[in-house]
């Protein structure tokens, strides 16, 4: 069975150089494949919808000003859209996601980290 590979890129710094790490693992996900397994796995009775790009944007905007945050970005938004989040090279996390999610799907959601304090506060 020939598997898709799904990626998570982040950013780190090595000896003072900035370095990108691909975790990759054996599955791909659509993206609204993967938010409602995050859903079924912590029993949330939110519904996905598909709406138009600027519509469910703007709505993403509006509960951002409700919460004083930054919750998606247009460029978030066209990363997710062009699938910049799949990689074509060989699988290198050791745990499948969907075993991670069953793990610690109870602590998922819990509470609210705001995006904006937690990358920009200056504490």
């Amino acid at each position: 069975m020939n598997h898709h590979l799904a990626v998570i890129k982040f950013y780190g710094i090595r000896d003072s150089v900035f370095t990108k790490r691909e975790s990759v693992g054996p599955k791909t996900f659509r993206f609204d494949e993967f938010v409602r397994l995050v859903a079924k796995q912590i029993r949330s009775r939110s519904r996905v919808i598909h709406l138009p790009t600027p519509v469910g944007f703007f709505l993403v905007r509006c509960g951002g000003l409700l919460v004083g945050d930054v919750v998606l970005t247009k460029e978030e938004v066209g990363a997710l859209m062009a699938n910049l989040l799949v990689s074509s090279g060989p699988a290198t996390a050791p745990t499948r996601f969907t075993d991670w999610l069953a793990e610690n799907a109870e602590g998922l959601g819990t509470q609210y980290v705001s995006e904006v304090r937690r990358n920009f506060s200056h504490a």
